[in-house]
């Protein structure tokens, strides 16, 4: 595409270089102008190519910002799951130890009832 645009740029030079020269201008001053703006033309390329590259840039950075964001937000998500869940574990394990407690309670309170209940013997004489 470029070479297309230094060919036309060329044939409108020359074509512009005859024209002057016919018409006693001074060839000079059109290949500089010619050669300012083929620079020019060179420049804006330059110019939307950059353009180009810094947009590829942010957009990079910006998918690497919503990578880490969905990361941190997987990893805060993992952490309360696993808090849950040894809060749910405390929790059963507390249940068992009530539990636990409850029946040796109740054992305790029907051995003092039995032995309320079963007179001791009497002393031998």
């Amino acid at each position: 595409m470029r070479f297309i645009q230094r060919v036309a740029v060329a044939a409108l030079t020359a074509g512009i270089a005859a024209a002057t020269a016919a018409n006693g201008a001074e060839p000079s001053l059109l290949i500089e102008e010619a050669a300012t703006a083929d620079l020019n033309r060179k420049i804006a390329d330059g110019n939307v190519a950059l353009d180009a590259s810094e947009k590829a840039k942010q957009e990079a950075y910006a998918q690497q910002v919503k990578q880490q964001q969905a990361q941190y937000e997987q990893a805060k998500a993992d952490h309360a799951r696993q808090v849950e869940e040894q809060n749910a574990a405390y929790r059963r394990q507390l249940d068992e130890q009530k539990a636990a407690h409850q029946r040796e309670l109740e054992q305790h309170e029907q051995r003092v009832k039995n032995a309320a209940l079963d007179p001791a013997p009497a002393p031998a004489p």
